[in-house]
């Protein structure tokens, strides 16, 4: 997934609250810009100095402030940043992405991140070691509330405890950007390590070889390299070590303890990987596993269709099997309200799918205190819905799936791909149970059967298999869309040595029916078991 640049996260923040940055006190005082950059005296000729920024003359201003106000009422701000064509705002783009790429440095922003990560444990290589990632998800967690009073103060927090959204955007942005020039540093590095290893054996085999008499310029170079080598190493600071019997068996008893939330073993669980960790946290327990079943069976009991109401699809005079475009042709013409229909969901909503999200980012959704939280009328939530083009993409992927056919999900980047494809889970989750109720599947599947089994969806789970580096967004995201208690999410990655036990340790502590756990395995892994 490609990063956002800093002169485009810059402008999604102005859009989202037009305070930020530049009115902002504490951003003010880190860039010595004392208002929107682009202001200027509308009196005077276009050749005169900008209010703001010295550099730019008032033309240059007039040209940037055009182009800021195309981005924030165009349709997709990003998609108009992005641009390549020479438009009008050509100018103003060019300039301001120019201008920014040459303050941020003279801001000295990426100094204070580096001592804040610093200060915090977080320097790359003590990160890159301890948790043996690549990626700014786990020091996101740690600093992105210091980094947001860093940068914006008392503005970056809603009540003084939840970070406003669009401030955790921006942070977020930084930090990825941050993590991608820290690995840029550390590649050169590696390279370097390695040659310099190179080199190191080579002067070696070259003084110790036979009938080679090596003299002293030849074991000072060796010496001053091997130094360098030697320092380069120190960097990478390698605390994986080899996993004796005992350090195993004090694992295996700290993942039983975490699976049964064992205070006396707080210790022991605290020294599993983060990611287990979590999930054994979270997984539900029986007695919520029976109240979920209690309520699906409730609500299954309720969908009995009446007679005469079936569903009757002509896909006939729509279906065009030589021009397809999009796949989904035969439902251009539907509205949200017939795809509601189409997938059988009368109470418009998807199914085990959170009502509200946090759009501050700033709670675990799948705590206790969290979920009761979203539930809360009075607290500050936004509504969690899908939109047309995501409903239309379920209903074509429960489409495949139920003749046992691939499908790919290209939709472009920011469009809720992820949303599509957790609304296809839980779906067939639903589907499965309405048909072990009814006999048949809901909305227009009810004539459908599932191609492998000549009935129901198998009772199986699922498997999502992402990059290691996009594992802790997949969490993350199926946390925010569904409710807690009603699936159970294993990650399943690092070394083999890590994750022996897990079939047994983790995966048979699942209360949760297969179809309603997922199995979040990353790629690197996913060989090793025949996925």
């Amino acid at each position: 997934m490609p990063s956002i640049p800093y002169p485009l996260a810059l402008i999604q923040l102005w859009i989202a609250s037009s305070a930020l940055p530049w009115s902002n006190p504490v951003w003010q005082s880190l860039t010595n810009v004392l208002g929107d950059p682009w202001t200027y005296d509308r009196t005077r000729d276009v050749t005169a100095a900008s209010t703001h920024v010295a550099d730019w003359t008032v033309g240059k201003a007039q040209a940037i402030e055009v182009f800021m106000s195309n981005c924030k009422t165009a349709r997709d701000p990003a998609e108009h940043y992005a641009s390549k064509n020479k438009d009008n705002d050509y100018e103003g783009r060019s300039s301001w992405n120019a201008w920014v790429k040459t303050s941020w440095a003279k801001w000295k922003i990426n100094k204070l991140i580096d001592n804040i990560l610093q200060e915090n444990g977080c320097e790359p290589h003590e990160v890159m070691a301890r948790l043996n990632c690549k990626t700014a998800d786990e020091v996101k967690q740690a600093v992105s509330i210091i980094l947001a009073d860093a940068l914006f103060g008392d503005d970056a927090f809603t009540d003084g405890s939840f970070v406003v959204a669009s401030v955790m955007t921006f942070v977020t942005t930084v930090l990825v950007l941050t993590w991608g020039r820290y690995r840029k540093v550390i590649k050169r590095q590696a390279n370097s390590l390695g040659k310099k290893t190179q080199e190191a054996e080579e002067q070696w085999l070259a003084i110790t070889a036979e009938n080679v008499k090596p003299t002293m310029a030849d074991i000072r170079t060796y010496l001053k390299k091997l130094e360098s080598l030697v320092t380069l190493l120190s960097v990478f600071k390698d605390q994986e070590t080899a996993k004796k019997l005992d350090a195993r068996r004090e694992q295996v008893n700290a993942m039983m303890a975490a699976a049964k939330k064992d205070p006396s073993k707080a210790e022991p669980i605290a020294r599993l990987p983060k990611s287990l960790r979590d999930a054994l946290d979270r997984l539900a327990t029986e007695e919520e596993v029976k109240e979920l079943e209690l309520l699906i069976e409730t609500t299954l009991a309720a969908m009995v269709p009446l007679e005469g109401d079936e569903l009757v699809v002509d896909f006939e005079e729509n279906l065009i099997l030589n021009d397809w475009k999009s796949g989904v042709e035969e439902y251009d013409k539907c509205s949200e309200d017939d795809l509601w229909e189409h997938l059988g969901l009368s109470e418009k909503k998807l199914p085990f799918f959170q009502a509200r999200s946090d759009p501050d980012a700033a709670i675990d959704p799948w705590s206790e205190e969290g979920q009761q939280w979203l539930d809360n009328p009075t607290s500050p939530t936004q509504k969690l819905a899908p939109r047309w083009h995501q409903l239309v993409g379920i209903l074509r992927l429960i489409d495949r799936v139920l003749d046992c056919e691939p499908v790919m999900l290209m939709d472009g980047v920011g469009v809720g791909k992820t949303m599509q494809a957790v609304g296809l889970i839980a779906c067939l989750a639903h589907y499965r149970e309405h048909y072990r109720k009814h006999g048949k599947f809901p909305g227009k599947f009810a004539q459908r059967i599932h191609k492998k089994t000549g009935g129901n969806i198998p009772d199986l789970p699922v498997v999502i298999m992402s990059p290691p580096n996009l594992q802790h967004q997949w969490m993350s995201e199926i946390q925010r869309y569904l409710r807690r208690a009603t699936f159970d999410v294993l990650p399943y990655a690092g070394k083999y040595t890590t994750r022996v036990q897990w079939w047994t340790m983790a995966w048979s502590k699942c209360q949760q029916p297969p179809i309603r756990r997922i199995i979040l395995a990353t790629t690197n892994v996913s060989s090793c078991c025949g996925w």
